[in-house]
């Protein structure tokens, strides 16, 4: 009869009407599902860093009209990003990159991992799944709260931290630390949808002023879109990696791929992003006539 190996595919060595050329077959069929799987990684890879690295150098027309359809304000308003905005648009994309990285490469195998890791039962993994969804609900204002106060550059740094955390606790098979788990994949889950969005509105709010709000407009909204865009490129490209790691190293292994990407997307804010101090955010308000200040950052 059929079995399943460590690597979760299906083995017919114990089969004794199991034919030879029938194994053939199969693996002329597997070399050919694994070249077409390369080929669209290297396919989706090159997409994936063509979007990250593609800088528009004019902000889209509606940036510069009014409701009305109106050009009233293009003499007032710079048509070019200059470098502070492209270099804060590049920065912002690569730390999101990384992060949504070590997410994808282990999201789809938790399933099987609490199935054959730690021997949950269906009906367990379901409460298992409800777990961290009640966390994010619960402490997602408080977390909130929290960034604002004490600097979202500490949390997008304390979310890499804390997504290695919980991979490594899922990979050591027990079952109560499975929970403390997904509890804290809950608040990881919050971090993210918070402290790196907000971190991005309040640096850009520095890099304008009073009479360039259309172009901030248009330039947020350009960055948080192409976030999405490349967020939808990596669940495609970083599951295909992850499949290949599962196949060739076992479940375990897209897991400790993801505990090390985390780290290094903690290493990458730490070193490459800047929090603007509230002394700042109030000197540009004086000299810009704005009020626009989204937190208040210690």
């Amino acid at each position: 009869m059929s079995t399943f190996n460590n690597t979760g595919i299906i083995s017919n060595s114990d089969n004794k009407n199991f034919k030879p050329e029938e194994m053939d077959n199969a693996n002329k069929v597997e070399f050919y599902i694994y070249d077409i799987s390369l080929l669209t990684l290297i396919y989706m890879g090159l997409a994936l860093i063509n979007n990250i690295t593609k800088i528009e150098q004019h902000v889209p027309k509606h940036a510069i009209l009014n409701k009305e359809g109106i050009d009233k304000r293009r003499v007032e308003q710079p048509t070019k990003l200059n470098h502070d905005q492209k270099k804060l648009r590049k920065l912002f994309l690569y730390g999101s990159f990384i992060t949504k990285t070590a997410t994808w490469l282990k999201a789809p195998y938790i399933f099987s991992l609490y199935n054959r890791l730690h021997g949950f039962t269906r009906p367990e993994i379901g409460f298992l799944l409800i777990v961290d969804n009640l966390s994010a609900l619960i402490l997602g204002p408080i977390i909130g709260t929290f960034a604002d106060t004490f600097g979202n550059k500490k949390f997008c740094i304390l979310h890499g931290l804390l997504v290695s955390l919980h991979a490594c606790l899922r990979l050591t098979g027990i079952k109560y630390l499975a929970y403390i788990a997904q509890f804290i994949a809950g608040i990881c889950a919050c971090i993210f949808d918070v402290a790196f969005e907000s971190w991005f509105i309040n640096e850009s709010s520095l890099l304008f002023g009073e009479n360039e709000k259309l172009l901030k407009e248009s330039y947020r909204s350009e960055v948080l879109s192409k976030q999405v865009q490349i967020d939808g490129l990596i669940s495609i490209f970083v599951t295909g990696i992850g499949t290949v790691l599962n196949i060739k190293f076992g479940i375990k292994s897209p897991f400790f791929a993801s505990v090390f990407i985390s780290i290094l997307s903690s290493v990458f804010v730490f070193l490459f992003w800047k929090e603007s101090s509230i002394e700042e955010f109030e000197k540009h308000d004086r000299l810009n006539g704005n009020c626009e200040i989204s937190s208040i950052n210690e």
